[in-house]
């Protein structure tokens, strides 16, 4: 009789916490995942190289100790929120700025994210490329 109130208990334990589980997992289900291209190319030259192509985060030709900036505008059309991670891959990062990488995006909601790459005096001339991972997952809450 014990092993069948164990077996019982058991199988009503397991169906709760699957429950609880699909009910979580529901509301923080991945929407999107987008992989951004971002590149530059650092010269021995005085002269900004601008690219302005939309495919990817392209920072165009920069001179050492030089700044250049790129945007990017999240906007968000469903009735609930996102949230979003930025993640950063490549061989350029420890020179890039982020505005914000972890963030939420309200439904009817633009969000500027500002991508600034500054160029050391002492960096290597040659071309660098990396990649973003923009994750968005649907938030739980409008707080």
């Amino acid at each position: 009789m014990k092993a069948k109130h164990l077996f019982i208990w058991l199988f009503i334990s397991l169906i709760i916490v699957s429950g609880f589980t699909a009910l979580f997992y529901s509301f923080y289900i991945v929407k999107d995942v987008r992989r951004i291209t971002a590149d530059l190319v650092i010269e021995n030259t005085e002269i900004v190289g601008m690219n302005t192509d939309a495919d990817g985060l392209h920072f165009g030709t920069v001179p050492r100790k030089g700044t250049s900036i790129k945007r990017m505008i999240i906007n968000h059309k469903q009735e609930y929120p996102l949230l979003v991670s930025i993640h950063s891959y490549g061989n350029f990062l420890q020179w890039l700025n982020i505005s914000d990488i972890n963030f939420v995006v309200y439904p009817n909601e633009d969000k500027e994210i500002k991508f600034t790459v500054k160029i050391p005096e002492d960096a290597p001339f040659g071309v660098y490329n990396g990649t973003l991972l923009v994750v968005m997952r649907r938030s739980a809450s409008f707080s």
